[in-house]
C-alpha cells in the first residue's frame, strides 16, 4: 500500500470516528409529530455554566413549541475523548444538511469563518447568539447591546463615588470573547466621559488567577483612592472579589461585574459583589429558535439583531429581581413570538 492511498484511509477513519463521537456527545430531539424543518445549534456543554445551562434549556423548549426537528451538538464535554471542536460541529452540520445552524461566534478562526460561508452558500441559515461576528457570515444576532450594558453598569458605578474617589476597571488583554469585551469597555469609559479622571484602568495578565490577584493587589495598595472596581466579565468578577476578601477590603471597595452564576450570585447574596449585569439566557436561546423558524418559514426579518434585555441586580434587590425574571420567562412562554 503506498503512502498516499495509506493517508487516505487514515483521513476517511479520522473523519468517520469524528463523526461517531460527535453523535455520542449530541443530543436529537424529534417530535412526536411530524417535524416541518430541522435545526442544529452548537454551544458548549450544557453543564459548564448556567449561563449555557438556560441557553440549552430555552433552545429544546422553543423547538417544541415550534415542532422542529433538533440536534445539540455540544464542543465541551465531562469526557475529555468527546471534546468536539467548533469547526467540526460545523462540518458535521453541513454534512447532514441542516436548514439552520445557531451557535455562538466566541471560539470563531478564519476556518469557522470559511465553513459559516459554505454553509450561507448552501442555502443554511445562520444565527449567532452571545457574540457576533462578522455580519456576512449570519443572518441574524441575538444578544444584549454590550456597549449599552456596559455603559449602565458603569454609570451605577460612578454614581456611587465620592468627590476624589475612583473606580479601577480591570480587564484581561487575552479574552476569548473579544467582541464583547470590546463593546462592554466602551459603555463603562463613555460612562464616564463626564469625569474621565475619576477612572483608571488596569489591563490583568494572561496567567493564572492568583497571579491576576497579585497583581491587582499591587496596584490597589498603592493607590488609595480607588473605591471602586469594574470587572468586565464572569471570571475577572469572581477574582476581584477574591482579591478584595484577601484584603478585607469588600467594605471599603464595592465590586461591580458582569455574568451571572452559581457563583457570582452567591457572592452578590453575601454583599460580596455590589451590582452585577445579568443577561436574560433563557431569553436569548428561545429567541434564537424562534428566528430560525421564522427565517425557514420563508418570513422577513425586521433587523438583523435581536436585542435581549439585560438586568442589574443589587444585594438589596435580589429577590425582587430574581422574581421579575421569572415572570419574564413565563411571558415569553406564553407569547413566544416578541416583536
Amino acid at each position: 500500500m503506498d503512502k498516499k492511498c495509506f493517508f487516505r484511509i487514515a483521513l476517511s477513519l479520522g473523519f468517520f470516528c469524528s463523526v461517531l463521537c460527535l453523535s455520542i456527545v449530541s443530543h436529537t430531539t424529534t417530535l412526536a409529530g411530524e417535524a416541518n424543518h430541522r435545526i442544529t445549534c452548537i454551544i458548549p456543554s450544557r453543564q459548564e455554566t448556567v449561563f449555557w445551562k438556560e441557553i440549552d434549556d430555552s433552545i429544546r423548549d422553543a423547538a417544541d413549541d415550534c415542532q422542529l426537528e433538533l440536534t445539540m451538538l455540544y464542543t465541551n464535554s465531562s469526557e475529555q475523548s468527546m471534546t468536539m471542536s467548533l469547526n467540526d460541529a460545523i462540518e458535521t452540520a453541513i454534512l447532514f444538511d441542516t436548514e439552520a445552524i445557531i451557535t455562538s461566534y466566541t471560539k470563531a478562526n478564519a476556518d469557522t469563518d470559511e465553513l459559516l460561508k459554505r454553509a450561507r452558500q448552501a442555502g443554511i441559515y445562520v444565527i449567532f447568539l452571545d457574540c457576533d461576528g462578522p455580519p456576512e457570515l449570519r443572518d441574524v444576532y441575538v444578544g444584549i447591546d454590550n456597549e449599552a450594558a456596559g455603559y449602565a453598569i458603569g454609570m451605577y458605578a460612578k454614581n456611587q463615588l465620592e468627590d476624589g474617589e475612583k473606580a479601577l476597571l480591570c480587564y484581561s488583554l487575552g479574552e476569548q470573547n473579544i467582541q464583547n469585551f470590546s463593546e462592554r469597555l466602551n459603555g463603562i469609559i463613555r460612562a464616564f466621559e463626564s469625569c474621565p479622571d475619576s477612572i483608571q484602568t488596569f489591563s490583568l495578565s494572561d496567567s493564572n488567577d492568583l497571579m491576576r490577584i497579585l497583581e491587582l493587589e499591587t496596584y490597589i495598595t498603592h493607590n488609595a483612592s480607588i473605591k471602586a472596581l469594574i470587572a468586565t466579565r464572569e471570571r475577572a468578577t469572581i477574582v476581584s472579589s477574591q482579591l478584595l476578601s484577601r484584603l478585607d477590603m469588600s467594605g471599603e471597595i464595592s465590586l461591580y461585574g458582569f455574568d451571572q452564576s452559581d457563583e457570582t450570585m452567591s457572592l452578590l447574596e453575601n454583599n460580596q459583589i455590589t451590582a452585577l449585569v445579568c443577561q436574560q439566557h433563557y431569553d436569548m436561546g428561545y429567541q434564537s429558535v424562534i428566528l430560525a423558524h421564522q427565517l425557514l418559514e420563508g418570513e422577513t426579518l425586521l433587523s438583523d439583531f435581536c436585542k435581549i434585555d439585560f438586568l442589574i441586580l443589587s444585594a438589596n434587590g435580589i429577590e425582587e429581581t430574581q422574581n421579575r425574571m421569572e415572570h419574564a420567562k413565563q411571558m415569553l412562554l406564553e407569547n413566544p413570538i416578541i416583536s
